[in-house]
Parts: structure tokens; sequence; C-alpha cells
């Protein structure tokens, strides 16, 4: 009887030693994980450069690149590359006109009725800064005048800096110190 008791002291003992090393393996990664990202909410002020243009973002963690509202592109050659030109205006009304390298054209994938349809949209390199970070990423240019936001964030933007909340909104204000608008 006496060797029963010890024999499950020794095991509670083992299995409460097991219990804290499992739960502290499993929660160190995940706290080290949210440590380096920003939480930021579904919609977010963000700034784009050229132009430092404060405009209302939404985080698509569903897009893999980022794309942003441009209703007047026009397309031109400079020397052997192709180029767009096109017009951003925010909600407040400021408006900036941006140039910019054709990086490539992307195929995307519309959501709607006719989910197999795409659209062709130039790729193009813009910065943009959403809390401290700032980063250069391909953005597409589209039509989004019927959206509600003119700028939808994806995941070449958000990967390795920042988890979002969808319960969350405008919790960061647009600050990257030292971006060189050109």
């Amino acid at each position: 009887m006496h060797d029963n008791k010890e024999t499950i002291r020794i095991m509670l003992r083992m299995l409460s030693i097991y219990i804290f090393v499992f739960g502290f393996i499993c929660l160190t990664p995940l706290s080290a994980y949210t440590q380096t990202r920003e939480i930021v909410g579904y919609v977010e002020r963000a700034r784009i450069y050229p132009g430092n243009l404060s405009l209302r973002a939404k985080m698509d963690t569903g897009a893999k690149t980022s794309s942003l509202n441009a209703p007047n592109i026009s397309f031109f050659n400079r020397g052997n590359k192709q180029w767009v030109t096109f017009d951003v205006i925010n909600k407040k009304g400021k408006k900036i006109q941006i140039e910019k390298e054709i990086l490539r054209s992307a195929d995307i994938k519309q959501n709607g009725i006719l989910s197999f349809a795409s659209q062709k949209r130039p790729v193009i390199m813009l910065g943009i800064c959403l809390g401290s970070v700032y980063k250069e990423v391909e953005v597409n240019l589209v039509d989004r005048s019927h959206f509600n936001y003119q700028l939808l964030i994806g995941r070449n933007f958000l990967i390795d800096s920042f988890l979002v909340d969808p319960s969350l909104t405008f919790t960061h204000k647009a600050k990257c110190a030292g971006v060189i608008n050109n």
C-alpha cells in the first residue's frame, strides 16, 4: 500500500513538471511573437509616398499585394520602360499626382458573380507608412472610387510587422520619421 502511494506521488510530481515545461514552451513563443509585431485594427490611417498623403486604409489579410485607388491612370513610355501617372485624392479633397515605373502587370481575381474572371492591373513600387513602420512594397492600381477605402494593405506590407485585430479601428497614427518624400 505504501509503495502505491509513493508511486502515485512520483507520477503526480512528474506530471506537474511536464505540464509546467509544456506550458512554458507553448506560451513563450506566442508572447515573443506578439511582442515583435504591432497590433492594428482592420481600418487605420496610412500615408503614401511620394506625396505624404494620408488615406484611410483597410487591412486585407486575404490579399497578397496592396491595392490603391487610381481612377485616372495614364500610361506612357520613358526611355524603353513603361510608366504610369495617376491622381490620388483623399477624403479631405487633397490631391496629388504620382508618376511611377510599372514593374509588372498582375492578374487579380475578382470576387462576385463571375469568380473566375480576372483583371489586369499595373503594379508599381510605393512607400507606405502605417504606425511607425515604413516599407516600400508592390501596389496594384485600380479604380476603387466606389469603395469606402482607397487603400487596401495586403500581406506584402503586413507580414513580419503587424497583427490585425478586426475589433479595432484607427489605433495608430502614421508617423514614420525620416521618410524622404520622393
